[in-house]
């Protein structure tokens, strides 16, 4: 499928601790925690976006160490869209101070549609 504007999320488990864990290219890892306890188990994730229309890519995780097992995995890809926003200050004879970094509420924002 071809998604432009899209968080990307790739997700493997494996029933065995590791080493550590190869990042898919052209992602940002997000986490890859493994336990030891009970019977072994680990999860990653990593992360990505897409800018423009494109298929979601697959990926592989490279797992180093650990014991032979058995292992699952899954990608999700949610769109996103987004505005941004430019305060002017002193327009039309208004004038406000603003702090650096304060918050500035709109009276009638735009509410995000399904596409």
């Amino acid at each position: 499928m071809a998604l432009g504007n899209a968080l990307v999320v790739w997700v493997g488990w494996k029933a065995d601790d590791w080493t550590s864990v190869a990042t898919i290219g052209g992602a940002t890892e997000i986490g890859e925690p493994d336990s030891t306890a009970g019977n072994d188990a680990g999860i990653v994730w990593d992360a990505g976006t897409t800018a423009t229309a494109a298929r979601v890519p697959g990926g592989v995780f490279s797992v180093i160490g650990g014991a032979p097992a058995i292992s699952r995995g899954c990608v999700f890809a949610m769109r996103y869209q987004y505005q941004t926003l430019t305060v002017t200050r002193g327009v039309n004879g208004i004038t406000r101070a603003h702090a650096l970094g304060e918050d500035v509420h709109v009276t009638n924002p735009l509410l995000p549609s399904r596409q």
